[in-house]
């Protein structure tokens, strides 16, 4: 499919593997190009040398986006290698088991990995978007960003980031910039856990969303494409029905401005 992204260049953070990686993926193959970021240099590399061996235009960084000095590493070297930021994924995250009890170290942890990242290159790169009048950030949250589950840590830090990209869709969409939100679940975890958490979660809630890889990443490169098929703020919850894991086109929006 052509989704109009030849050429854009998109910043993917934690891209060397998992969703971040199949989401740059994506969005190489539609053209676009991609600056990968990791932790782990060899890990990194040999994402880069898979994206370029499929014909793909990557940029690899090694940065530590959890902290400041490492969110500017990456952009200054996206803009390095391509003179400018279309499209940023803030993918980077993991999980934590802080919880009431835990320290302030192990709660300002959570927050330096799963929070400031996405508002620090946000940050980062609006103004050169808001110029151009021209960009998309994409958060990729949580369903439990909205929904009980995971540790309390893990629950505040993506219901901030969902309500960070409600805030800032709305101060950037007089320019023509969009933020939206992925809220996937359970994408990282084996087959046959999957299965058991859809189980049990279908026996007690409404929705469950447990997309694997390839499909959150599938939306983050519908979020990006340049068609204005969708509203300038948008959080998308991935759904599994009953009979299986939903396709892409089953996604749900869970509604602008949330």
């Amino acid at each position: 499919m052509d989704l109009g992204l030849g050429n854009r260049v998109a910043i993917v953070t934690g891209s060397s593997r998992g969703l971040g990686k199949a989401t740059a993926t994506a969005l190489a193959l539609e053209g676009a190009r991609v600056v990968l970021n990791g932790r782990t240099e060899s890990t990194l590399e040999a994402a880069a040398e898979e994206l370029r061996a499929a014909g793909g235009t990557v940029e690899p960084v090694a940065a530590d986006v959890g902290t400041e000095s490492g969110c500017r590493e990456l952009f200054d070297a996206a803009i390095r290698a391509f003179g400018q930021v279309d499209i940023l994924v803030n993918n980077a995250g993991g999980g934590t088991r802080a919880d009431l009890m835990a320290s302030d170290a192990e709660w300002s942890a959570a927050v330096d990995w799963m929070f400031w990242p996405s508002l620090r290159l946000s940050r980062m790169v609006a103004p050169g978007m808001r110029e151009r009048r021209w960009g998309v950030i994409v958060m990729i949250s949580s369903i439990y960003g909205r929904e009980l589950g995971g540790s309390p840590a893990y629950q505040v830090t993506k219901s901030a980031q969902l309500s960070l990209a409600k805030a800032v869709a709305k101060q950037l969409a007089p320019d023509n910039v969009r933020v939206l939100s992925v809220a996937p679940g359970g994408g990282g975890a084996p087959r046959r856990i999957r299965r058991r958490w859809r189980a049990s979660w279908l026996r007690t809630c409404r929705w469950v969303a447990l997309a694997a890889p390839r499909k959150s990443a599938m939306w983050s490169l519908s979020c990006a494409q340049t068609a204005p098929a969708w509203s300038l703020a948008r959080a998308f919850r991935l759904m599994a029905a009953r009979g299986g894991l939903s396709s892409e086109a089953r996604a749900r929006p869970v509604g602008r401005y949330c």
